[in-house]
């Protein structure tokens, strides 16, 4: 079973120019205490948008059918190949999907794979050129936490909040 970590804005836009869009320094907190320790999957984009790559402390996978080896990170051809390959070794972690749009797309049409998502819903509308559809929520039930109306940065007054949904 799998868990989804992401944060969207009020289109479901979740990355621009291979990047994040906004920068969330309670939210990256937020990501890291959730997955340390724990195995992240992610798509070959994401694993190159990443400032420090392996992220630290975590089994790190990216899915490829392109790479074959990557320093730090185990390469999969496909969700059931990764499923495979670590489940012997880490069954008693919790997965977690981090992105990038690709990944989210296809694991989000698979309803009865997906344990919980944890989601970052940022008040604004960030043009994204990546975006998911979150019509699969409606068939968890959800925690949702009070709205953040701290400012982002400096630059950016929009409000944030946590939900988390589990099946």
């Amino acid at each position: 079973m799998f868990s989804v970590i992401l944060a969207v804005d009020n289109k479901g836009g979740i990355g621009k120019n291979n990047e994040l869009p906004w920068y969330n320094k309670e939210d990256l907190r937020h990501f890291k205490k959730k997955t340390i320790g724990q195995v992240i999957i992610m798509g070959r984009r994401t694993w190159e948008s990443l400032p420090v790559r392996p992220l630290p402390n975590r089994v790190n996978v990216v899915l490829s059918t392109t790479t074959k080896e990557l320093d730090g990170a185990l390469v999969c051809t496909s969700l059931a190949n990764c499923i495979r390959t670590i489940e012997p070794d880490h069954k008693d972690k919790e997965w977690f999907i981090i992105g990038g749009g690709k990944v989210l797309k296809q694991v989000l049409k698979m309803r009865p794979i997906i344990k919980n998502i944890y989601l970052t819903k940022v008040d604004s509308d960030y043009k994204c050129d990546v975006q998911v559809d979150l019509s699969i929520i409606q068939h968890f039930k959800g925690v949702s936490f009070p709205k953040i109306d701290e400012k982002l940065n400096q630059y950016e007054p929009y409000t944030w909040s946590y939900r988390e949904y589990y099946f």
